[in-house]
């Protein structure tokens, strides 16, 4: 994946979150820059957040409803690269589902790691959709903080198993 498809995931995230406009630029080069070490993309955050001095209450209410911990800078920075990091990530998917079409032309959704339930795609969870499926259009993975939701690609033959076809 590129830097590019990288930007647009972080201004989605960004503008989701409501991150002040100052500086972000710089945020988004150094989270590309430890985009293959979470922990140190989450320090830079982490150190940018400081550095601002700034109220960030979007993102601490984010945080209590995520996780439901106090907000810390360190929290919140490990919220926002991992945040940015896993849409990006899903852009990905994406991209090698539609060049696989061929061999594999349905998906099966899956729920992430949190503890509640993704409110956008829990009443689909486990459904194998065709890549073309207007409802992974409508409902795209990670078009929220509380969706960890992911992707696996399905052969014709697993999906005639699974009653698809």
């Amino acid at each position: 994946m590129s830097a590019v498809a990288f930007t647009a995931a972080f201004n989605q995230v960004a503008n989701e979150l409501r991150l002040p406009a100052k500086g972000r630029d710089a945020l988004c080069a150094e989270l590309w820059r430890t985009v293959d070490n979470p922990r140190e993309g989450a320090r830079a955050v982490e150190r940018w957040l400081a550095d601002k001095a700034f109220s960030w209450p979007d993102g601490e209410r984010f945080l209590l409803e995520w996780q439901n911990r106090r907000p810390t800078f360190k929290a919140l920075a490990a919220l926002l690269a991992h945040y940015v990091v896993g849409k990006w990530n899903v852009m990905g998917e994406w991209e090698r589902h539609s060049r696989a079409r061929a061999t594999h032309s349905f998906v099966k959704l899956s729920r992430g790691p949190l503890i509640k339930p993704c409110p956008l795609h829990a009443d689909r969870e486990g459904a194998v959709f065709s890549v073309d499926d207007p409802y992974l259009a409508d409902t795209p993975l990670r078009a929220t903080v509380f969706c960890r939701c992911h992707i696996r690609g399905v052969s014709r033959e697993e999906a005639a198993r699974l009653g698809v076809l």
